[in-house]
């Protein structure tokens, strides 16, 4: 069974042949995160994720480590990004492709 192709490096991103814009994919996020459940996961990736924690660290041998918490933390600002005021309201105003 082949797997679903998922191309995330444009400005849309295309899931088992069904392009999704990058408004829809926003959509999807304020979906999943602003119900109950989702506002619960978020809080837990939030501590889990360094929100308002450093990942600096002076020890060498913590590099890695840091590295790991870095890519944790970048993945929960991406969350947060793609449902904040400022990236929905930017796509507000952008007219639909094919409207112009």
């Amino acid at each position: 069974m082949d797997k679903p192709r998922v191309d995330a490096t444009g400005p849309e991103l295309v899931i088992v042949n069904k392009t999704i814009t990058e408004k829809e994919l926003r959509q999807r996020y304020m979906q999943t995160f602003s119900t109950e459940g989702g506002a619960i996961v978020l809080k837990d990736l939030a501590n889990r994720c360094f929100k308002c924690d450093t990942t600096h660290s002076e020890d060498m041998i913590n590099q890695m480590a840091m590295c790991i918490n870095e890519g944790k933390r970048q993945v929960l600002l991406h969350i947060e990004g793609m449902m904040s005021p400022e990236g929905i309201e930017k796509l507000a105003k952008e007219p639909e492709k094919g409207s112009e």
